[in-house]
């Protein structure tokens, strides 16, 4: 398991550009919280991260390290990752 998973630059497109630009480093043992309004990207960078992606969507730049190599998202799933989804309803 990767000390350290980077995301450079991330940008994802459908029809139209979706995500841009997006740069961020998860620390092991760390929690990083991601925070935006509904369609603000959020979901789309978590399933860019591990390589799942909805039928449409690609990634279009950036790249992902784990521990400062390039790896395919693909590598990073099977481990202790968790992506947990709001319920828009609920009040944080």
């Amino acid at each position: 398991m990767p000390q350290q998973i980077e995301l450079r630059n991330i940008a994802l497109q459908a029809a139209q550009p979706l995500v841009h630009g997006v740069s961020l480093t998860l620390q092991r043992g760390r929690v990083l919280a991601l925070v935006g309004g509904s369609g603000s990207g959020k979901s789309l960078t978590c399933a860019a991260t591990l390589g799942i992606l909805p039928a449409g969507v690609r990634q279009t730049a950036g790249e992902i390290l784990a521990d400062g190599k390039p790896v395919s998202p693909c590598a990073l799933r099977g481990h202790q990752n968790c992506h947990h989804h709001a319920e828009p309803a609920q009040r944080l």
